[in-house]
């Protein structure tokens, strides 16, 4: 997978962390409105240092949060950045619990003084590769935005504590974290449109959802997940479920 491809990923899945969001059981919890079940990302510490807006996350401020955390002033600039430089990023990022930026500029910064000259990005690609990743030569413990798989288990043992309190949020998530395929990438964006509505007659006909209650379907493309868009369930004055498209957050 290319750099610019894992970065899509990492956004994608920080949405599909933000979108398994229920209502608070537990009126004490600071400050959050929502509880997550999240799989990849430390929602509660972005929401907070990002000052995320719980009712009003889409996919593009998933992707600026993600291009913020690799050290990038937006998404677009990301996507713009040289090939070796967003290598370099990539690893980083994916080895955030390991060493953080400011670490690494100081490290490469004395090496370049030993050296006594510049180190370009694919220079330090190969440094990387080799310090932290073969060899881990630095003894830190790193605060990071990921879920590592240590971290994990530890959210496992202690949803298990909390085992009653883990099925309501279970049941609720279940109810509202629906997402739907169809089509494919090479498909016209009318067609997938097309699908997209009539995947969204079907569900209207099945889906749970109360009264004054709004539920988010993302809809994905089948054979490679990019997201068509997002479908918006609600009741009207007369009970039955209705449902609109926006199809702007699109990463077709």
């Amino acid at each position: 997978m290319n750099s610019i491809d894992y970065f899509k990923l990492q956004a994608k899945n920080l949405y599909r962390d933000f979108k398994t969001q229920t209502p608070v059981a537990d009126k004490s919890k600071g400050g959050f409105k929502y509880d997550y079940s999240r799989t990849y990302f430390q929602i509660y510490d972005i929401i907070s240092d990002f000052g995320i807006d719980e009712d009003n996350f889409t996919l593009m401020n998933a992707q600026h949060v993600i291009a913020k955390i690799a050290g990038f002033d937006k998404w677009t600039t990301l996507i713009k950045t040289e090939a070796s430089e967003l290598e370099l990023a990539k690893l980083l990022f994916e080895h955030q619990d390991k060493i953080d930026s400011i670490a690494w500029d100081f490290y490469i910064a004395d090496c370049q003084a030993m050296n006594e000259e510049e180190l370009d990005a694919e220079t330090q690609v190969e440094i990387f590769k080799q310090v932290v990743i073969e060899d881990y030569i630095f003894d830190m413990e790193i605060d990071c935005y990921l879920i590592t798989d240590d971290v994990r288990q530890i959210i496992r043992e202690i949803e298990q504590e909390d085992n009653d309190e883990s099925q309501i949020m279970e049941k609720e998530s279940d109810r509202t974290n629906i997402s739907i395929s169809c089509g494919k990438t090479t498909d016209s964006f009318e067609k997938l449109q097309k699908l997209c509505r009539e995947e969204a007659d079907k569900l209207s006909k099945t889906i749970t959802i109360s009264n004054q209650e709004t539920i988010s379907v993302p809809f994905w493309t089948s054979n490679f997940p990019e997201l068509i868009g997002v479908g918006k369930f609600s009741r009207n004055e007369s009970g039955s479920v209705v449902y609109t498209f926006n199809f702007d957050e699109t990463t077709l």
